[in-house]
């Protein structure tokens, strides 16, 4: 299944769902985290290129509505969604790896996986240098 020399490339769209009634978060941030952490290290785990699209990927309105009609850019005129990238030298590998990728995504979209939350908040108090351990004394947890 391997093509000459050359790595085949797979991808595929997981569409961000809204939350459930009266639970407020935010799926686009338990993604990407504190300064692009999370996103970052779930990529370096599963060996995928991940990327938020589509409606709602860009903050600054006046950004969207002038790149929205540009070329390239035809995906903010689709639903928010996470694109998955996978390279490799088969289709199984590729397929794999996607995988892997759709369950941890798959996982952060559920709103009782708080055990995340609860690590980039812990995260971003330590680049903040507000975290205080067991939430004893004022000097803040050193990285």
């Amino acid at each position: 299944e391997k093509l000459e020399g050359s790595d085949i490339t797979m991808s595929v769209k997981i569409y961000i769902p809204s939350p459930p009634p009266g639970i407020k978060c935010s799926y686009i941030g338990r993604l990407i985290g504190p300064n692009g952490i999370t996103i970052r290290e779930l990529q370096l785990e599963t060996r995928c290129h991940i990327a938020v699209r589509g409606k709602g990927s860009i903050k600054d309105n006046k950004l969207f509505r002038k790149m929205r009609h540009k070329p390239g850019f035809g995906h903010l005129r689709e639903d928010t969604h996470v694109l998955i990238e996978a390279k490799a030298t088969t289709r199984a590998e590729c397929r794999s790896l996607i995988e892997k990728a759709k369950k941890r995504i798959s996982d952060m979209f559920t709103p009782e996986f708080d055990s995340l939350k609860r690590e980039q908040l812990i995260h971003l108090a330590m680049l903040n240098g507000t975290y205080r351990q067991n939430g004893t004394g004022s000097t803040p947890k050193s990285p």
